[in-house]
């Protein structure tokens, strides 16, 4: 699907089993967007052939070609699960700003002379890939983290409409001209 300032983005599907009565994966299986950080390893001088077989290399606004750096389990963890996070608690503070909203419109003897937006934030969840179990004693089995992906709501803008961007990752300034 394409890349970003720090995520690369891939076509997935999320299938959960079990029930799931709203948000990401209550329409399963459902298609989503499957978002990795990197970070830009710029190729210098030395050239691409220090990158070892499998670099994968992209070119950035500015024309300069760069290899993708993945950061480790961990890392990568802690940065996901923070954005998921965020993602969490700006839903739910928009949720109680919407209610508040309709509450005080409900109680009002006459409606705004201007129209109020509504405004979503995507549905999103984190997914982490982990290696095989490994045996290590008699009763003891360990897991290892591989990957983790943040998954978005994919967008169908045949089915939902226009998707209009209001805030991007480059700045959390509103594009109010858009509202």
């Amino acid at each position: 699907m394409g890349f970003g300032s720090f995520k690369t983005t891939h076509a997935g599907w999320l299938t959960l089993f079990g029930s799931v009565n709203n948000g990401l994966g209550h329409n399963s299986p459902e298609e989503v967007a499957v978002k990795r950080l990197y970070h830009k390893i710029m190729v210098g001088k030395q050239g691409k052939s220090c990158f070892g077989t499998g670099a994968q290399f992209l070119m950035d606004e500015d024309k300069k070609e760069f290899a993708v750096g993945r950061y480790s389990a961990t890392e990568e963890l802690n940065k996901i699960e923070m954005e998921a996070n965020i993602l969490y608690w700006a839903q739910s503070l928009m949720s109680m700003t919407y209610a508040f909203i309709d509450s005080t419109l409900k109680s009002s003897l006459s409606s705004p002379s201007f129209n109020i937006p509504r405004v979503l934030f995507v549905r999103a969840g984190v997914a982490i890939a982990h290696t095989g179990l490994h045996k290590k004693g008699p009763a003891h089995s360990q897991t290892s983290i591989r990957a983790v992906y943040l998954l978005e709501e994919k967008i169908n803008e045949h089915q939902d409409g226009e998707f209009i961007k209001y805030i991007h990752n480059s700045d959390a300034a509103p594009m109010l001209e858009k509202v």
